[in-house]
């Protein structure tokens, strides 16, 4: 919060900061020594908040800043009826996911693709084998030919997608090299998906994981593997995830979402030394992002229209 000048008076003064609320300036005023001065909250207002005082100095009597009072009321009991509803929600999810009850009934889906993701990894073994039939069948393409056992002379991404086998766009999400990869991903998709599925229902949250899976795959594909690469996991969902639960926490605090400075911290130190480590699906980890941050700030856009 920073301070962004003094009026003398202090009618003036609880007036202008009425008038800035109405505006969409969070502030309020202060008397101060010499006089009152007018507080903004948000750094990236503040040149705003300036050229409005300097007009108000001007023109205090205008009739813009008439009847500003009672406006600016309703805002801040809006403001604080919708801090009370995120920290009830706060409260409620806590207290459920502390206790276990009730989680897996509200996220079927999420639960779904977690069972999913373990029956594939028992079944391949854990590892991208790549003579392991449940791996032939659910990578991007069947590595080494088609799953009756035709031989390729090169790699081509496309080629069984190009048969039909659509289901490939989506399912080396479920698949996972080792079992720290797999606890990882399973953990992230629980604590993040949880709270999307819970918060906005199985539907909407369908609908975006399948566009996340989709997102990751089509950058493994175009990016990430080299030639006769295998890759695959559940990262770059995690990172749609998290874009999206981000912007909702950052932006519309009122809907309960929870994440804390930590979190968003070594998400994104985790994301940079990814770089520097062989074998990771770089590329899933930032289209996923990036899909997940516009999916969830895309309504700021609209309500700043």
């Amino acid at each position: 919060m920073r301070q962004i000048g003094k009026l003398d008076k202090e009618k003036d003064a609880h007036r202008f900061a009425d008038y800035l609320v109405t505006r969409e300036i969070p502030a309020h005023a202060e008397s101060d020594q010499d006089g009152w001065a007018i507080w903004v909250r948000d750094e990236d207002q503040l040149d705003q908040a300036r050229e409005e005082l300097e007009n108000f100095r001007r023109m205090p009597d205008d009739s813009r800043y008439a009847g500003v009072g009672r406006q600016a009321q309703t805002i801040r009991d809006e403001n604080v009826r919708r801090q009370e509803e995120a920290r009830r929600k706060t409260i409620e999810i806590r207290r459920s996911w502390k206790s276990g009850q009730g989680v897996a009934r509200r996220c079927p889906v999420v639960f779904a693709m977690i069972g999913i993701s373990v029956v594939v990894f028992l079944l391949t073994g854990g590892e991208f084998n790549q003579n392991n039939k449940t791996f032939r069948l659910l990578h991007f393409n069947d590595p080494i030919g088609s799953v009756s056992g035709e031989e390729r002379e090169f790699y081509d991404p496309w080629v069984d997608v190009r048969r039909g086998q659509v289901w490939r766009l989506i399912t080396p999400n479920f698949l996972h090299g080792d079992f720290l990869h797999l606890i990882f991903n399973m953990m992230w998709l629980h604590y993040l998906g949880s709270q999307l599925e819970d918060l906005k229902g199985s539907f909407r949250f369908l609908w975006f994981a399948l566009g996340a899976c989709l997102v990751s795959v089509l950058a493994l594909i175009l990016v990430d593997v080299d030639s006769g690469g295998l890759g695959g996991g559940m990262s770059g969902v995690v990172y749609a995830l998290f874009g999206y639960v981000w912007m909702r926490w950052k932006f519309f605090p009122e809907e309960g979402f929870q994440l804390t400075q930590f979190t968003v911290l070594l998400m994104i130190v985790w994301f940079f030394v990814c770089f520097k480590m062989q074998g990771v699906a770089n590329a899933a980890h930032a289209f996923g992002l990036g899909y997940g941050i516009i999916a969830g700030y895309l309504p700021v856009l609209f309500q700043r229209d």
